[in-house]
């Protein structure tokens, strides 16, 4: 109940920058700062500077960062079609890695930190490196038969990432990179706990696919939150009540309630830094600090509101 909360807050937090970020692209050509107070300052402050990747996809910032790559497409079981990007080896001598984004995100998080990005590293070590994304995200919101603005389409959890999108795509990462070895699976937070649950309901599948899996803030159960979390936790349930009594099954979408209410309140220079600081200190703690994170605006997750739901 209270990552559920936390989930909530993170994407006001990914709205609020997808928003700040994009209107403030219209007034001046840079579109990055250092620290929350920059932004106010945007058009003269030394502390902020033009960005491509604001705007880039996730094949556009591992082209700018020369390396190549590959776009794979999967349908799963109950018919979601999946996108993968895929950063080739020639001679992978260390083997293949698959990496599982997590909530509020999609495979950019993977590639959009330059050189130090993980993805970047783990190629230049050698790996064959893979990239999946959950349904219902950017680059993976079509469905064989189901319109994404349908209910239908947004009645599922984490639990059908697991059962599902991760099968899926680790049998077609199998099939293209030609190896019969097992793989090494990353994830991070959400791509951690589909992974639990890939573990607990496909084991056989697991054991002949995945060498070792490596979990990055890794999310089962819940009841170690901190204490702010445990006193804001309560509003997770009327969120839910209210988003499906007016069928917003779809709650963090472009022109959702969350991006709406940012552009709304939020985007006015008196209050833009006061929303991206307290949505951080809520999401990520009053020990994060002063700087921005790179916002990205192709890499927001569409979030059902089912995940909320159906958190532990």
């Amino acid at each position: 109940m209270h990552r559920c909360c936390l989930i909530t807050l993170l994407c006001l937090q990914l709205e609020l920058q997808s928003c700040a970020f994009g209107y403030y692209r219209q007034k001046t050509r840079n579109n990055v700062c250092k620290n929350f107070k920059d932004y106010n300052y945007i058009d003269t402050s030394p502390n902020c500077w033009y960005n491509p990747d604001v705007d880039a996809t996730v094949p556009e910032m591992i082209n700018r960062n020369n390396y190549p790559v590959e776009r794979y497409q999967v349908a799963t079981a109950d018919g979601y079609i999946l996108t993968l990007f895929r950063i080739p080896k020639k001679e992978s001598n260390k083997g293949v890695v698959y990496l599982q984004h997590p909530l509020t995100a999609a495979a950019n998080v993977w590639v959009d930190k330059g050189n130090k990005s993980l993805a970047f590293l783990l190629s230049d070590a050698g790996y064959d490196v893979w990239m999946g994304h959950f349904r219902g995200t950017i680059y993976s919101s079509k469905h064989l038969r189901l319109p994404t603005t349908s209910n239908a389409y947004w009645n599922h959890s984490f639990h059908e990432m697991g059962m599902y999108d991760l099968p899926a795509q680790i049998d077609l990462v199998k099939k293209y990179s030609h190896t019969s070895d097992k793989i090494y699976y990353v994830g991070h937070s959400m791509g951690t706990t589909a992974a639990f649950i890939y573990n607990a309901l496909l084991p056989k599948h697991a054991e002949k696919n995945i060498k070792v899996f490596v979990e990055m803030a890794p999310t089962a159960f819940l009841g170690n939150s901190n204490i702010l979390m445990q006193h804001i936790a309560f509003l997770r349930q009327p969120i839910v009540d209210i988003c499906e009594q007016f069928n917003f099954m779809n709650l963090f979408n472009h022109n959702g309630f969350f991006h709406n209410f940012a552009k709304g309140f939020c985007l006015y220079k008196d209050n833009l830094e006061r929303c991206a600081k307290l949505v951080i200190f809520l999401g990520m703690g009053p020990n994060y600090g002063n700087q921005m994170p790179l916002p990205n605006r192709n890499g927001f997750l569409l979030c059902c509101i089912k995940i909320l739901r159906d958190f532990p």
